[in-house]
Protein backbone atom coordinates (compact mmCIF):
# COMPACT_ATOMS: atom_id res chain seq x y z
CA UNK A 1 0.00 0.00 0.00
CA UNK A 2 3.20 2.41 0.75
CA UNK A 3 4.36 1.84 -2.79
CA UNK A 4 1.11 2.89 -4.03
CA UNK A 5 0.98 5.97 -2.36
CA UNK A 6 4.46 6.91 -3.41
CA UNK A 7 4.08 6.06 -6.92
CA UNK A 8 0.68 8.38 -6.44
CA UNK A 9 2.51 11.19 -5.66
CA UNK A 10 5.45 10.72 -7.97
CA UNK A 11 2.97 10.93 -10.77
CA UNK A 12 1.76 13.79 -9.69
CA UNK A 13 4.69 15.45 -8.70
CA UNK A 14 5.90 14.46 -12.22
CA UNK A 15 2.74 15.73 -13.87
CA UNK A 16 3.00 19.12 -12.38
CA UNK A 17 5.14 21.05 -14.13
CA UNK A 18 5.96 24.73 -14.11
CA UNK A 19 4.87 26.71 -17.02
CA UNK A 20 7.28 29.60 -18.72
CA UNK A 21 5.19 32.22 -16.90
CA UNK A 22 6.39 30.92 -13.85
CA UNK A 23 2.94 29.32 -13.05
CA UNK A 24 2.10 25.41 -12.25
CA UNK A 25 0.20 23.70 -14.60
CA UNK A 26 -3.37 23.09 -13.67
CA UNK A 27 -6.41 21.09 -15.43
CA UNK A 28 -8.55 23.17 -17.59
CA UNK A 29 -11.11 22.89 -20.80
CA UNK A 30 -10.04 24.07 -24.00
CA UNK A 31 -11.54 22.91 -26.99
CA UNK A 32 -8.78 23.78 -29.15
CA UNK A 33 -5.92 21.83 -27.19
CA UNK A 34 -8.27 18.91 -25.42
CA UNK A 35 -4.83 16.61 -25.01
CA UNK A 36 -3.48 18.99 -22.94
CA UNK A 37 -6.48 19.25 -20.53
CA UNK A 38 -5.32 17.38 -17.77
CA UNK A 39 -2.57 19.46 -17.51
CA UNK A 40 -1.64 22.31 -19.04
CA UNK A 41 0.05 26.07 -18.86
CA UNK A 42 -3.42 27.53 -20.83
CA UNK A 43 -5.32 29.90 -18.73
CA UNK A 44 -8.56 28.92 -18.87
CA UNK A 45 -10.35 32.10 -19.98
CA UNK A 46 -7.99 32.03 -22.84
CA UNK A 47 -10.90 29.71 -24.21
CA UNK A 48 -8.67 28.23 -26.92
CA UNK A 49 -11.64 27.01 -29.33
CA UNK A 50 -11.18 26.61 -33.11
CA UNK A 51 -9.28 30.04 -33.72
CA UNK A 52 -7.23 28.29 -36.35
CA UNK A 53 -10.39 27.12 -38.64
CA UNK A 54 -11.50 30.89 -38.30
CA UNK A 55 -8.24 31.91 -39.83
CA UNK A 56 -7.25 29.48 -41.90
CA UNK A 57 -10.69 29.86 -43.83
CA UNK A 58 -9.55 34.27 -43.62
CA UNK A 59 -6.19 33.30 -45.25
CA UNK A 60 -7.50 30.50 -47.76
CA UNK A 61 -10.67 32.03 -48.96
CA UNK A 62 -13.50 30.58 -50.45
CA UNK A 63 -11.49 29.30 -53.71
CA UNK A 64 -8.23 28.27 -51.92
CA UNK A 65 -7.20 24.63 -51.57
CA UNK A 66 -6.09 24.07 -47.40
CA UNK A 67 -5.10 21.00 -46.48
CA UNK A 68 -6.12 19.34 -43.14
CA UNK A 69 -3.06 17.79 -42.73
CA UNK A 70 -1.77 21.97 -42.67
CA UNK A 71 -4.54 23.03 -40.65
CA UNK A 72 -3.59 19.79 -37.95
CA UNK A 73 -0.51 20.98 -38.13
CA UNK A 74 -0.91 24.75 -37.51
CA UNK A 75 -3.59 23.88 -34.58
CA UNK A 76 -0.45 21.97 -33.13
CA UNK A 77 1.92 25.30 -33.48
CA UNK A 78 -1.15 27.14 -31.55
CA UNK A 79 -1.72 25.09 -28.56
CA UNK A 80 2.47 25.64 -27.86
CA UNK A 81 1.40 27.56 -24.86
CA UNK A 82 -0.62 24.68 -23.50
CA UNK A 83 2.32 22.44 -23.14
CA UNK A 84 2.98 21.98 -19.72
CA UNK A 85 6.56 21.58 -20.72
CA UNK A 86 6.30 25.18 -22.50
CA UNK A 87 9.26 26.49 -19.81
CA UNK A 88 11.70 23.96 -21.62
CA UNK A 89 11.40 25.72 -25.10
CA UNK A 90 10.15 29.61 -24.21
CA UNK A 91 12.43 32.04 -22.58
CA UNK A 92 11.80 35.88 -21.79
CA UNK A 93 8.81 37.62 -20.45
CA UNK A 94 5.78 38.82 -21.68
CA UNK A 95 7.45 41.50 -23.87
CA UNK A 96 10.31 39.77 -25.50
CA UNK A 97 8.81 35.88 -25.33
CA UNK A 98 11.28 33.75 -27.36
CA UNK A 99 9.65 30.15 -28.52
CA UNK A 100 12.17 27.51 -29.93
CA UNK A 101 10.50 25.16 -32.05
CA UNK A 102 12.41 21.60 -32.91
CA UNK A 103 13.84 21.33 -36.58
CA UNK A 104 11.81 18.31 -37.40
CA UNK A 105 8.08 19.27 -36.24
CA UNK A 106 9.36 22.45 -38.10
CA UNK A 107 9.76 20.76 -41.45
CA UNK A 108 6.77 18.31 -40.68
CA UNK A 109 4.97 21.59 -40.69
CA UNK A 110 5.98 22.77 -43.89
CA UNK A 111 5.62 19.72 -45.61
CA UNK A 112 2.51 19.43 -44.61
CA UNK A 113 1.12 22.97 -45.57
CA UNK A 114 3.43 24.15 -48.38
CA UNK A 115 1.05 23.22 -51.14
CA UNK A 116 -2.21 24.62 -49.17
CA UNK A 117 -3.10 28.07 -50.76
CA UNK A 118 -3.63 31.25 -49.19
CA UNK A 119 -5.74 34.54 -50.64
CA UNK A 120 -3.20 37.30 -51.91
CA UNK A 121 -4.70 40.91 -52.21
CA UNK A 122 -5.50 40.73 -55.95
CA UNK A 123 -7.71 37.59 -54.59
CA UNK A 124 -5.79 34.82 -56.56
CA UNK A 125 -4.07 31.56 -54.99
CA UNK A 126 -0.56 31.47 -53.35
CA UNK A 127 1.12 28.53 -52.38
CA UNK A 128 2.58 28.61 -48.71
CA UNK A 129 5.51 26.83 -50.51
CA UNK A 130 5.79 30.03 -52.88
CA UNK A 131 5.42 32.37 -49.55
CA UNK A 132 8.00 30.73 -47.64
CA UNK A 133 10.75 28.80 -49.47
CA UNK A 134 11.64 26.98 -46.39
CA UNK A 135 10.37 25.29 -43.19
CA UNK A 136 12.53 28.04 -40.66
CA UNK A 137 11.09 30.98 -42.93
CA UNK A 138 7.28 29.23 -42.32
CA UNK A 139 7.41 28.65 -38.60
CA UNK A 140 9.26 32.22 -38.10
CA UNK A 141 6.91 33.58 -40.31
CA UNK A 142 3.79 32.15 -38.97
CA UNK A 143 4.87 33.05 -35.54
CA UNK A 144 1.68 34.30 -34.38
CA UNK A 145 0.13 30.73 -34.21
CA UNK A 146 2.53 30.07 -31.21
CA UNK A 147 0.39 33.19 -29.16
CA UNK A 148 2.31 36.68 -28.40
CA UNK A 149 5.64 35.99 -29.10
CA UNK A 150 8.57 38.26 -30.59
CA UNK A 151 10.79 35.74 -31.77
CA UNK A 152 10.57 31.73 -32.72
CA UNK A 153 13.64 29.89 -33.33
CA UNK A 154 14.55 26.32 -34.81
CA UNK A 155 16.44 24.10 -32.52
CA UNK A 156 18.56 21.23 -34.25
CA UNK A 157 17.25 18.14 -32.07
CA UNK A 158 14.80 17.01 -29.86
CA UNK A 159 15.65 18.49 -26.82
CA UNK A 160 14.60 22.22 -25.31
CA UNK A 161 12.28 22.71 -28.45
CA UNK A 162 8.55 22.60 -28.73
CA UNK A 163 7.72 19.29 -30.75
CA UNK A 164 3.79 18.59 -30.39
CA UNK A 165 5.14 15.46 -28.22
CA UNK A 166 6.82 16.35 -25.29
CA UNK A 167 4.51 15.40 -22.72
CA UNK A 168 4.42 11.43 -23.66
CA UNK A 169 8.25 10.77 -23.03
CA UNK A 170 8.62 12.01 -19.05
CA UNK A 171 4.90 10.20 -18.41
CA UNK A 172 6.23 7.06 -20.15
CA UNK A 173 9.75 7.23 -18.68
CA UNK A 174 8.29 7.69 -15.04
CA UNK A 175 6.20 4.66 -15.84
CA UNK A 176 9.23 2.45 -16.58
CA UNK A 177 10.76 4.21 -13.75
CA UNK A 178 8.21 3.28 -11.29
CA UNK A 179 7.94 -0.70 -12.78
CA UNK A 180 11.88 -1.18 -12.31
CA UNK A 181 11.55 0.05 -8.90
CA UNK A 182 8.84 -2.47 -7.77
CA UNK A 183 10.72 -5.49 -9.21
CA UNK A 184 12.80 -4.91 -6.19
Amino acid sequence: MKVLIVLSLLVAVALAETCWDGETSKKVDNVMCPWYNDNSCCAQEEEYTGSVSVEVSEVSGPTCEFSKKCQAQLEFMSCADCSPLNAEFTTGGVLNKTVAICKGFAEDAYDACKDSETMTADGSCKTLGDTFANAEEFVTGLKFYFGLVDKVVIVDGEENCFNAAGLIQPVVALIVACFAALQF
